[in-house]
């Protein structure tokens, strides 16, 4: 463990470094790294690269882009000691398309700090988190202290996709995701302030679902006779779930497990978020009245059906028009023991009793379901770490609210991931004017640092 000295040395690193590190977040944020399925991003490449530099200026004399020409990996490594853990840090440099710029406030693209944050695309999500990972280890580095653990490092370009290139990294170099434990900084803290680690990830089924009624859209005037994709589309969307939310696809529970004690008591001695929720978001109709448990575990545990988009029918102008066609974007969140095979399968069944064809519901990507245990050897240690760096207790939450398409790569190799959450909940990820609150971000690289300080001290090695 370090002696309280060099932490002391680590900490006034941090604090004279602000505008340096911030420079170097300024660069990473200035790239409009939009991940497609099928077309091909130059700032993704040029962004790899940029990683690349900066992974070997902090000692990783290995660090190399792999992937594909359309969804880039960086990788890299730090030492390679057998008498130290080995700690894997993920993060993904791909980011959601920014949606209408005249939402922004300012261009999405160039940073710019307004009352205490950074706002553009790609702050909290996840371009302002990972790079505590590479300014973390510049700081042991410049305050002369050696690093404690052996580090890889996998930056994903494709994250918000699905990480594709993470399957085809898992089946053809598995080596190069070997590690005693895999770490990844991303989402938000509580929202009572404090950050979190997170135990685990929901899957989900991303599908896209094709509905055709007429050969082609018509005018109104024959709205009594003719089929209209748009009501099919409300028929389909009214099966998937009753009025209590619980998803009506015949067999979707089948193969849900319960929660253990131990993940439940944790679940139990949560704080609670539904007023910091309906603060931000002033939902209508209000959260029903529901007990902080209660709440929690539909928030964390249950599997959920979201409808992300509709498209049909006119958009834009005042036609009266017949829509012949619709196009429904569902993603399901599962747990587990779900699989994504089994729900695609059981959607495709149950929208056949509507006429839609297997071939006209695409899966656009999928991930499954992880968790890690409550009692996992390393779990006590990183919170302890983060109380350290964050000035401030951490809560403990059994899985992402939403889903990560990471975890499950390497639980696949039998590697378990533990979360921690560095941006704040209003950060407006996935959203217009997404940013990053400065001293959560310089409170992150002293998170990280007392992370790497942790898990070299606890010494964890995982069996097999």
């Amino acid at each position: 463990m370090i002696t309280e000295e060099q932490w002391k040395g680590v900490t006034r690193w941090v604090n004279q470094k602000r505008d340096r590190s911030l420079e170097d977040l300024n660069v990473l944020l200035r790239l409009p790294t939009m991940a497609h399925l099928d077309t091909t991003n130059p700032a993704l490449h040029e962004c790899a690269q940029v990683l690349v530099d900066m992974l070997t200026s902090i000692g990783a004399a290995d660090a190399s882009i792999g992937g594909s020409d359309l969804h880039p990996l960086v990788l890299g490594s730090i030492g390679d000691d057998p008498l130290k853990p080995t700690l894997l840090m993920y993060g993904h440099f791909d980011v959601e398309d920014p949606g209408p710029l005249d939402q922004w406030y300012s261009p999405p693209f160039e940073p710019t700090i307004r009352n205490g944050r950074i706002f553009a695309r790609g702050t909290g999500d996840n371009k302002g988190q990972f790079l505590s990972y590479f300014l973390a280890v510049q700081a042991f580095r410049d305050c002369g202290i050696e690093l404690p653990v052996n580090l890889k490092f996998v930056l994903d370009g494709a994250e918000e996709i699905g990480s594709p290139s993470l399957a085809t990294l898992r089946d053809t170099l598995p080596e190069a995701m070997q590690a005693d434990l895999v770490f990844c900084a991303d989402g938000t803290v509580h929202e009572n302030g404090n950050p979190k680690i997170v135990l685990g990830s929901r899957g989900v089924v991303y599908l896209e679902i094709r509905i055709r009624t007429l050969r082609r859209s018509s005018h109104s005037q024959y709205a009594a006779v003719l089929p209209n994709a748009a009501w099919r589309a409300v028929e389909v969307l009214n099966s998937l779930r009753d009025e209590n939310g619980r998803i009506s696809v015949p067999g979707f529970y089948d193969n849900v497990i319960a929660p253990t004690p131990d993940e439940l008591a944790l679940l139990n001695g949560m704080p609670p978020v539904a007023d910091a929720l309906a603060e931000e978001f002033t939902p209508q109709p209000p959260f029903p009245s529901r007990t902080t448990e209660e709440f929690n575990y539909q928030l964390l545990m249950e599997p959920f059906l979201n409808i992300a988009g509709i498209v049909t029918g006119d958009a834009v102008s005042y036609t009266t028009v017949v829509p012949g066609d619709a196009v429904l974007k569902i993603d399901i969140g599962i747990v587990p023991d779900q699989t994504p095979e089994e729900i695609a399968d059981k959607a495709r069944q149950h929208l056949a009793g509507f006429g839609i064809e297997p071939s006209d519901v695409t899966v656009i990507f999928v991930a499954d379901p992880t968790r890690t245990p409550v009692d996992h050897p390393l779990v006590q240690p990183m919170a302890d770490a983060l109380r350290r760096g964050w000035q401030a207790p951490p809560v403990i939450v059994n899985r992402f609210g939403g889903y990560s398409g990471h975890h499950y790569h390497w639980d696949k190799l039998g590697i378990k991931a533990i979360s921690a959450s560095y941006g704040q909940p209003d950060q407006s990820n996935h959203a217009p004017n997404e940013n990053l609150l400065l001293e959560n971000f310089y409170k992150g690289i002293l998170a990280t640092a007392a992370i790497y300080d942790a898990v070299g001290t606890a010494g964890y090695r995982r069996q097999g």
